[in-house]
């Protein structure tokens, strides 16, 4: 990472353990991302679902809604449609401030086919991607994101959630940008899992 005309090449390392690239992805400009506040609730060993409030309104949207049954007074509960950038503003919280405070505890959002790729090295199934983030070599790090973008993907209500900010690690007095891509997909309960994920560190 170039912080101040040299490059953060202790910082790469104890993120990476590995040299970095001279190349990279330029640095994005900083923008604020609104907040959200995001309650977790575990609905099965890989299910995680989010209830979003706006802090700006206070207003919480309700997740279900009912519709009449033709022919019939009674109603049936379907799915309300949420707003794709609210719930992935709050996935992206609820994922940061997870990852920040313990890494083990995002299992929870991967399932077996879920894939990470991370500085290029290649992880599938929540065992394996937990091990490599609890393997990094740093206990501690704070995450400050800069954007946040997102795309519905596909007929089924999945996202693609694009994400850069900078890390900063503990003892260290530079900060290091990243980029972070995730697909979320849905599941029957109404949560969302994490398909796939890309991380990369920015460099230049």
């Amino acid at each position: 990472m170039r912080v101040g005309g040299f490059v953060n090449l202790r910082g790469v390392r104890k993120l990476t353990g590995e040299n970095p690239s001279p190349w990279g992805a330029l640095p994005t400009d900083l923008e604020l991302v609104r907040r959200v506040r995001v309650r977790a609730h575990l609905l099965g060993p890989a299910d995680i679902h989010f209830t979003v409030e706006s802090e700006e309104t206070g207003s919480r949207p309700s997740p279900i809604r009912s519709r009449p049954v033709p022919g019939s007074h009674q109603t049936v509960s379907e799915p309300k449609t949420m707003d794709p950038d609210i719930v992935a503003k709050a996935f992206v919280e609820h994922y940061y401030n997870t990852f920040d405070a313990s890494r083990a505890n995002l299992v929870t959002l991967y399932h077996e086919t879920s894939m990470m790729t991370f500085e290029g090295q290649k992880h599938q199934g929540p065992a394996s991607i937990v091990a490599k983030l609890t393997g990094l070599p740093f206990q501690q790090c704070k995450h400050a994101i800069s954007t946040v973008d997102c795309q519905p993907s596909g007929p089924a209500g999945g996202m693609i959630v694009f994400v850069s900010g900078m890390l900063q690690l503990a003892g260290e007095e530079h900060h290091l940008r990243f980029s972070q891509l995730f697909h979320l997909i849905p599941t029957p309960q109404g949560s969302f899992f994490v398909q796939n994920d890309i991380f990369r560190l920015n460099y230049g």
